[in-house]
């Protein structure tokens, strides 16, 4: 016999997943951030995370 709740930790093919590809520094300070659906694979999501990434904007006077 399963045990009570077994149900409920099934995987169901028609469940809707998500991926977060993150870009942080040594310090685990993030950088940028892409969602994707599950099902695509992390190399496709490369550039896209590359894309978010934003160059530090300089301070003080030129």
């Amino acid at each position: 016999m399963p045990a009570a709740g077994a149900a409920d930790r099934r995987v169901r093919p028609s469940a809707v997943t998500t991926k977060i590809h993150l870009l942080a520094d040594s310090r685990r300070k993030r950088l940028a951030f892409v969602t994707s659906p599950g099902q695509r694979g992390d190399a496709r999501m490369f550039e896209p995370v590359m894309d978010a990434l934003r160059p530090p904007r300089a301070t003080g006077r030129p």
